[in-house]
């Protein structure tokens, strides 16, 4: 699967194989990520933050590519504060 197929397709990844299966369309493009958080909104245990990152890499021939994402991820602290 390359880069291209995973944010055009509205599938699932499923269980630690179809993580892995996703996932390996990133690595193989032996990458360097960026990332910028705009914004952290923080209550209780729960944080979500807004992101903005940029993926550069390699096609399968070689070529320089370049993912770019809006993001929003939540998060949870753990009972050890984590």
């Amino acid at each position: 699967m390359e880069v291209d197929q995973v944010h055009d397709s509205t599938s699932i990844a499923r269980g630690a194989d179809g993580i892995r299966k996703t996932m390996r369309a990133y690595i193989d493009m032996k990458p360097h990520m960026d990332v910028v958080t705009h914004h952290t909104t923080i209550s209780g245990d729960f944080a979500m933050t807004r992101s903005q990152w940029l993926i550069r890499g390699q096609d399968r021939d070689g070529n320089p590519t370049e993912v770019h994402h809006h993001g929003m991820e939540v998060h949870r602290k753990l009972r050890d504060g984590t």
